[in-house]
């Protein structure tokens, strides 16, 4: 049961929208039309594989560093309940 619950995405431009017809038509979105008493909360960041498309591995520190960062920056400090991370 998803009611009164925080649930964040984590995740690329995918996650962010990009792509999407609208930004109510992102995946995101629909789930919080789909579950309107849960609060969902977008912390997609466009552009954090751009390391693995470049060659530089993506768990080499610097890159999950700068990541985290713009994480933190980006989606701020929730409490939350689950976080969701789609895998490739």
């Amino acid at each position: 049961d998803l009611k009164g619950k925080k649930v964040v995405f984590l995740g690329d431009s995918i996650t962010y929208g990009v792509g999407a017809s609208s930004p109510e038509k992102c995946y995101v979105s629909l789930f919080q039309e789909r579950y309107p008493e849960t609060e969902f909360i977008n912390c997609g960041i466009s552009a954090t594989r751009y390391a693995n498309q470049t060659g530089v591995p993506a768990d080499d520190g610097v890159n999950m560093y700068r990541f985290t960062a713009r994480l933190c920056r980006h989606c701020g400090n929730y409490n939350v309940t689950f976080i969701f991370y789609p895998e490739k």
